[in-house]
């Protein structure tokens, strides 16, 4: 299972929504302090939505390594409030030239990559942490 979501998940990490490549990062800045507190936001809200997603993977892969079923609607549900969180953070504390400055072209531009970004990572990081406990799962089943 976890073989095939690989492939699968690392398409979506290349995909980025960046319109407009950013620069070096030792060309970055200074930004201005509305940005400042726009950056802090974006961070914030995507820090929140890895959290809220890898718990709910983390809940669905638990379950599956013992055996019971995963609800996959709720999963998905939880996600889709998280990625919903992100939106309304880049809505309420970004105006559209911090996101500018920043290099993303649009709000739908930011709102993209920071839900693709959490929830890809979310995935990944679930993945690798299942991946490396399936051998101790078998080990105890005596597999």
């Amino acid at each position: 299972m976890v073989a095939a979501v690989i492939p699968t998940v690392a398409t979506l990490c290349l995909r980025g929504a960046h319109q407009l490549q950013p620069p070096v990062i030792a060309l970055w800045g200074p930004f201005s302090k509305p940005t400042l507190q726009c950056l802090r936001t974006l961070h914030r809200a995507e820090d929140d939505c890895l959290r809220r997603v890898i718990a709910a993977h983390h809940n669905c892969f638990g379950r599956q390594l013992t055996g019971l079923p995963c609800d996959t609607s709720a999963r998905d549900a939880h996600i889709a409030a998280a990625t919903r969180r992100v939106e309304q953070e880049v809505d309420r504390g970004c105006l559209g030239g911090q996101l500018t400055e920043l290099f993303f072209r649009t709000y739908d531009d930011a709102n993209f990559d920071l839900t693709n970004a959490c929830t890809t990572q979310a995935l990944l990081q679930c993945i690798a942490e299942t991946a490396r406990l399936e051998p101790k799962r078998d080990r105890e089943r005596g597999a």
